[in-house]
């Protein structure tokens, strides 16, 4: 049996009646399924101009999430949805290389014109007759878990890639695998909420404004600072996660750039 019979949204095993899959099992194949993306599409789509190649990629990072995120909701399965996404991204770096050298082509044949062949690639073959909806009420708070979890990770790949050098593909796995892990050591070593990870998220934005005036190593350390401290203090005290997030709100860029660290420590 091949894969695409395996995996086939026709067929009838593949739909659940409960999602099964830890909020741990799920980023894990997300996180994977991120990191062959852009090594992927790096290595196959050649794009002079890095504004208009990271634009691509997050376009092509938002289509791919999406089609995770759809599979999982309406069959239940992890890795249906994974193996859907996997393909997902072959057909976003197959369509975008065929127009991404051509200007003129690509002022007819857009980035949304690749994420709609995706779809429809994809997740327009999903089965109306055995799709499953999610009604209860612990895997709707699993699913909007990992989409925080998700924001997180495109926040930080965002952040992370106004950074480092796209030439090299020692570049490019070294910041990749470094952003993985932090959401492995989120979602692995520390018990947050989703009001937690929220916050988390903010943070990470806010730093986002400025990274461009950071080094690689601050930004990590700036992370791995307030992940350490932040947890130790909504363990503590349950009030603290709104104060925090209110003095993040409070932030603006040029309290940013006077001393980011000290910003930090402020917050916290």
């Amino acid at each position: 049996m091949t894969k695409d019979n395996q995996y086939s949204l026709n067929n009838q095993e593949n739909y659940n009646l409960k999602l099964t899959a830890s909020i741990s099992e799920i980023q894990t194949k997300y996180n994977h399924l991120l990191i062959e993306y852009i090594l992927f599409i790096l290595e196959n789509v050649k794009i002079k101009d890095i504004i208009f190649l990271k634009f691509i990629m997050h376009r092509g990072l938002l289509t791919i999430t999406n089609v995770f995120n759809i599979i999982l909701f309406y069959t239940k399965n992890i890795d249906v949805a994974y193996f859907h996404s996997q393909k997902a991204f072959y057909f976003y770096v197959e369509f975008i290389g065929q127009i991404s050298e051509d200007q003129h082509t690509f002022l007819q044949l857009s980035s949304r014109d690749a994420t709609l062949f995706v779809y429809k690639k994809t997740i327009f073959y999903i089965n109306s007759e055995l799709k499953q909806t999610i009604h209860d009420k612990e895997e709707i708070q699993l699913l909007k878990k990992n989409e925080i979890l998700q924001h997180i990770y495109q926040n930080l790949l965002e952040l992370v890639s106004n950074i480092f050098d796209f030439s090299t593909k020692e570049e490019q796995s070294y910041h990749i695998n470094k952003v993985g892990k932090i959401i492995q050591k989120i979602v692995h070593h520390y018990t947050f909420s989703y009001e937690d990870l929220d916050v988390l998220n903010l943070f990470i934005s806010k730093i986002k404004q400025t990274s461009s005036k950071l080094s690689d190593e601050t930004v990590y350390t700036i992370i791995h600072v307030f992940l350490k401290k932040y947890h130790l203090l909504i363990s503590s005290d349950v009030k603290t996660v709104k104060n925090i997030k209110n003095n993040i709100l409070r932030w603006n860029e040029e309290e940013i750039n006077i001393s980011i660290l000290d910003r930090l420590i402020s917050c916290l």
